[in-house]
């Protein structure tokens, strides 16, 4: 045996379940590979149209192969799943951990995201954690992530530049629609949101920042603090599960718990100087990262976007704010027959005027993550700004990424069909009800998809003006 500690079941208990969670990250990444990742996805892996390599150093985006950039995925598949032998998981792991990564600065929009992140970080600490001569380094360095994980989410929600404060968090009212806000919520958000009154939700706020700041910092503690840290934050994951599919970031994190209950690496190794430069280079470009959040509230500073770009670093200040309603876009088709308008995502969706259908996934929903954050963070935006539903020559981002949206809906409609956003809203009453808005997203009304397909996509406008890509 290595300088793993000998009888601790934490260890292997997390490299398994993480081997797991890789095998499963990949295949559904793969499962959704035509309509997100694919040549007509929304966002290709292998556009061949790609920001500057020193802000994301793509191999997939510059050869521009689809096969090239499906065979990382099933790579890292393979790669996920030799990682439950423990002889070769050192490797495994690694190879998986460079197949994400790839795949991750290639295409992201739909990979760039902290649960994404979390994953390649996480990968990255299995890596060291069964490796031989870097278990010690690979328990500090899950420590770490973990530890930055949730102080930074707990503070970003008080301290940083956009979050809700103080104030918003812990004085005012919290929105008690925070189960149905959520991404693809379960049946069980309703049952949530029924029983818990105002008071209860701002009071869970409150707890929630305090038990992810103590939670962090408990990793500097003894037992006692870090297995209570252990219980708490094992119990909000769980909970957050039971309400909705945050995907990777809810059972990463869960995982990733076991840190706080693994037994401290012992007898002969040190560490190996590997695994102490990976440590040390990890952490330093978080405190980088952290420096330039707290100081630079525009988000102008370079090496912030390097070190992202790259995947060194990220943000974890999910939940940053809390919106009082949901806002989510809906996708109708037009046909050009006349029939009657249907609902083109989500799927399953009955009726325009019908609520969100409740969907539960058992894979990682990376569409309908990106339809949840696009349409949460620039759906208003756009709909104040744009002059027609989508087909905007506004550099904006968000304007972008709606033109991109409708495009990817008419890929099989006919030229003559026509394509409209709506956007759901769940609002509050009076008297703390609740009630669905579904309302058209600008005001120039449909548009044939002849004038979507083929036109100039997100990657276009950032190759000719990298600038905008902020």
């Amino acid at each position: 045996m290595d300088e793993r500690a000998a009888g601790d079941p934490w260890t292997p208990l997390f490299l398994v379940a993480w081997a797991a969670l890789m095998a499963s990250v990949f295949a559904s990444a793969l499962a959704q590979w035509a309509d997100v990742f694919g040549p007509s996805g929304l966002f290709p892996a292998a556009s061949g149209v790609h920001p500057p390599a020193w802000m994301f150093p793509s191999l997939l985006a510059v050869v521009g192969s689809d096969a090239l950039a499906q065979a990382v995925a099933w790579s890292g598949l393979v790669a996920s799943v030799a990682a439950f032998v423990p002889r070769i998981r050192p490797a495994a792991f690694g190879i998986a951990a460079v197949c994400w990564w790839q795949l991750s600065v290639s295409s992201p929009f739909a990979l760039g995201m902290p649960p994404d992140i979390l994953v390649l970080h996480g990968t990255v600490a299995a890596a060291l954690l069964s490796g031989p001569g870097t278990a010690r380094w690979g328990r500090w360095f899950g420590l770490a992530v973990l530890a930055k994980l949730y102080v930074e989410a707990g503070l970003s929600k008080l301290v940083y530049p956009g979050g809700a404060g103080v104030r918003g968090w812990l004085i005012d009212d919290f929105p008690p629609t925070f189960f149905e806000v959520a991404t693809l919520p379960t049946p069980l958000a309703a049952w949530w949101a029924s029983w818990m009154t105002p008071t209860l939700h701002q009071a869970g706020a409150a707890v929630v920042v305090l038990g992810q700041v103590l939670g962090g910092l408990a990793v500097f503690g003894g037992a006692r603090a870090r297995w209570a840290a252990f219980a708490f934050l094992s119990a909000f994951q769980l909970v957050l599960l039971s309400a909705a599919n945050f995907g990777a970031l809810c059972w990463g994190s869960l995982l990733l718990g076991l840190f706080l209950v693994m037994r401290p690496a012992t007898g002969p190794g040190g560490g190996g100087r590997l695994g102490r430069w990976v440590f040390a280079g990890w952490l330093g470009a978080q405190g980088v990262q952290v420096g330039i959040d707290l100081v630079d509230a525009a988000d102008t500073a370079i090496a912030g976007h390097v070190l992202r770009g790259w995947r060194v670093a990220t943000r974890y200040t999910m939940f940053m704010q809390m919106p009082p309603e949901r806002v989510a876009w809906r996708i109708m088709v037009h046909p050009a027959d006349g029939g009657p308008v249907r609902v083109a995502w989500p799927p399953g969706q009955p009726a325009l005027d019908a609520p969100p259908a409740h969907v539960l996934f058992t894979h990682h929903p990376r569409l309908t993550f990106m339809r949840w954050f696009a349409s949460t963070i620039g759906g208003r935006e756009v709909a104040r700004r744009a002059t027609s539903g989508f087909a905007s020559s506004d550099p904006n981002r968000d304007a972008w990424q709606a033109r991109d949206w409708a495009a990817w809906a008419c890929g099989a409609e006919p030229a003559d069909a026509r394509v409209s956003l709506h956007t759901e809203v769940l609002r509050l009453q009076g008297g703390g009800r609740r009630a669905w808005h579904v309302q058209p997203l600008g005001s120039a009304g449909p548009v044939p998809c002849g004038e979507l397909v083929g036109a100039p996509r997100w990657w276009d406008a950032v190759a000719r003006d990298p600038g905008i890509w902020h």
